[in-house]
């Protein structure tokens, strides 16, 4: 069960184990978590995990799914270029992005992707 998340020096502050169980679930093997969803959307609504954290569940989800991706922030590499799997209503996706706390658009993070050379 999660428990509540504290607060530091007046800002709510994720529990460390939320976190460590993220980012196992994140990268963990999604056919074995994808009735999860609905839990680490709530979780996040409950500031036990962050907005940005579910769209990345989410999103993972929607991918494996063959599912456009709500929020845009899965890419493939493909032949060294990223390339971005469909996403749902390409014209709302930096509204849905900034609504969960992403600080880039859709087409700042391709370009940063791109930029960094993270699919070289």
């Amino acid at each position: 069960r999660l428990h509540d998340a504290h607060r530091r020096r007046g800002r709510r502050r994720q529990p460390a184990g939320h976190r460590a169980a993220f980012i196992i679930l994140q990268h963990g093997d999604i056919s074995k978590v994808l009735d999860l969803v609905p839990e680490i959307k709530a979780a996040a609504e409950s500031g036990l995990l962050s907005k940005q954290q579910y769209a990345l569940f989410a999103d993972r989800d929607a991918v494996v799914r063959g599912e456009p991706q709500e929020f845009g922030s899965q890419v493939n590499c493909v032949n060294g270029e990223p390339i971005f799997p469909p996403v749902r209503d390409p014209n709302e996706i930096n509204q849905r992005r900034k609504e969960v706390g992403m600080s880039k658009t859709l087409e700042e993070y391709q370009q940063e992707i791109t930029d960094l050379k993270m699919c070289k």
